[in-house]
């Protein structure tokens, strides 16, 4: 299964974007570093242009911090008065 996201005439396959999201998750875990640093170049090389993959890092990233402040607010770890 590949996704046409360059175009009529580029395909990046689903295995790949698995195994490079894999391997940076594995990568960011190990060294502390955020996953962006690994990611936006990563998605470079395998062909997508810049602008796609910052947005592509960015939309992750909003996911993980939304998800992240629900699962602080429900701990009780935040102060919803203060915030």
């Amino acid at each position: 299964m590949a996704l046409p996201i360059l175009g009529p005439d580029h395909y990046l396959f689903i295995p790949i974007l698995l195994f490079a999201g894999f391997g940076i998750g594995v990568l960011s875990g190990l060294l502390g570093v955020g996953g962006g640093i690994l990611a936006i170049p990563t998605l470079h090389i395998l062909g997508l242009p810049m602008a796609t993959a910052v947005a592509s890092s960015l939309t992750q990233m909003v996911g993980a911090s939304f998800s992240g402040t629900i699962r602080h607010i429900k701990q009780k770890y935040v102060s919803l008065r203060l915030a």
